[in-house]
């Protein structure tokens, strides 16, 4: 492994257990080796973002269930985090594809999901004719007959 990033927050001067434990491997693996140390805040997804994806993920849940199918919305969640949010990891010495991950959308920074949802909504439009109503437009889940309030 020749880069390494590792995003994690810090609690109590002290990184949390994952990335603690992935940076003290890369520094043994690399032991005697000239590195170069960047560290820099981000900023996870929003309160708003996070409310905001609840309510698409039901309302896309929803309309694919339309048609008949009985999906859960962690299961269409799942389903749509794999095809936006999955990244390819290479072998830096050799070029290889070692394989694919999903990154989950906890870890994401606020543009990171903001462009998720932007592909969300275009492809739930474009593929499955469900509308998922932007950030900016004021829509509640009405919970008491499940539909959603302008």
């Amino acid at each position: 492994m020749n880069n390494l990033i590792a995003h994690t927050q810090i609690v109590n001067g002290k990184f949390q257990s994952y990335a603690d434990k992935v940076v003290r491997e890369y520094i043994k693996e690399h032991d005697g080796d000239f590195i170069t140390i960047e560290l820099r805040l981000y900023k996870k997804r929003s309160l708003e973002q996070n409310k905001y994806l609840h309510l698409a993920f039901q309302i896309l849940t929803d309309g694919i269930n339309e048609h008949g199918n009985n999906y859960q919305m962690r299961e269409v969640k799942e389903m749509v985090k794999a095809k936006f949010l999955t990244y390819e990891m290479w072998d830096e010495s050799t070029g290889e594809l070692i394989g694919k991950y999903v990154k989950g959308t906890s870890e994401c920074t606020t543009s990171e999901i903001a462009d998720f949802i932007a592909q969300m909504r275009s492809w739930s439009m474009e593929t499955l004719n469900i509308y998922i109503p932007e950030p900016n437009e004021n829509f509640e889940l009405d919970i008491n007959n499940g539909n959603y309030i302008h």
